[in-house]
């Protein structure tokens, strides 16, 4: 879920899509045991910078997820 309140991504340098991104989710903990020792798979529709993604990412990882993959429909630049 939605930790916090972040800007839009769109129009960010990528060193601030990270800092805006940061800390911005968390797992729900009534899910927290049904993410450990699971590969799980990301979807998104547009990653740019990927700030999102790795963001998202290394929050399943820190739930316990073992790997995480990412399914992307478009890169824009």
């Amino acid at each position: 879920k939605r930790e916090k309140k972040t800007k839009p991504q769109f129009g960010l340098l990528k060193k601030d899509r990270q800092e805006n991104i940061k800390n911005a989710f968390t797992v729900f903990e009534k899910f927290s045991d049904s993410i450990k020792g699971k590969q799980i798979v990301l979807i998104d529709d547009l990653v740019t910078s990927g700030a999102t993604l790795v963001e998202a990412a290394n929050v399943l990882k820190r739930a316990g997820a073992t790997k995480v993959f990412a399914v992307v429909l478009a890169h824009g630049v």
